[in-house]
């Protein structure tokens, strides 16, 4: 079997990926781990050989805004579902709040389903962090640092400076086989 084919320049929007946090070695991946996704928060797990169905499979939906700029969606192959950011009521929330998964907000997801994924200094472009289009001072990355699987994914301070490898995703693309 082959392995699994990392990616480097821009994140693909046309094939099914794995999305792995490259400090713990994690996949992303609904609460759940089931076809059921519907308000599943996401968190990290380290499943090998990979679980059948697709819970921890994404794609990438690129999102035109006009004036050069793009964003993301992020879809759960599962049933379809979209990574959703919640802001909570105060800045302080923001960090304990695991993103959810919900129905498309429209042709171009709501706000709070927009993703931009920079690169992370110093990668040459081969990780990113994935920030919510409309908070970028915050970017997902493991609760309280765990190094540990089975743990929420929130939304981490950058602390106004470029992201940090503990926000640092690659994106792989996911194994077929005979492919």
């Amino acid at each position: 079997m082959a392995p699994p084919n990392p990616v480097h320049g821009s994140p693909p929007t046309d094939q099914e990926i794995l999305l792995v946090h490259q400090v713990t070695g994690t996949f992303l991946q609904s609460e759940n781990q089931t076809d059921d996704t519907l308000n599943d928060e996401v968190q990290n797990e380290n499943h090998w050989p990979l679980p059948t169905n697709k819970s921890l499979v994404w794609q990438l939906h690129k999102v035109d805004l006009g004036e050069g700029r793009t964003t993301y969606l992020i879809e759960n192959r599962a049933k379809g579902h979209y990574l959703t950011f919640r802001p909570g009521n105060t800045p302080a929330e923001i960090p304990t709040l695991s993103p959810v998964l919900r129905q498309r907000g429209g042709d171009t997801g709501g706000a709070d389903q927009r993703w931009d994924f920079h690169p992370i200094p110093g990668t040459d472009a081969a990780y990113w962090a994935i920030m919510p289009h409309d908070y970028d001072t915050y970017a997902l990355s493991v609760y309280n640092n765990h190094l540990a699987d089975d743990q929420w994914i929130v939304p981490t301070p950058t602390w106004n400076g470029p992201p940090a490898l503990a926000h640092a995703w690659g994106v792989v693309l996911r194994y077929r086989s005979g492919s």
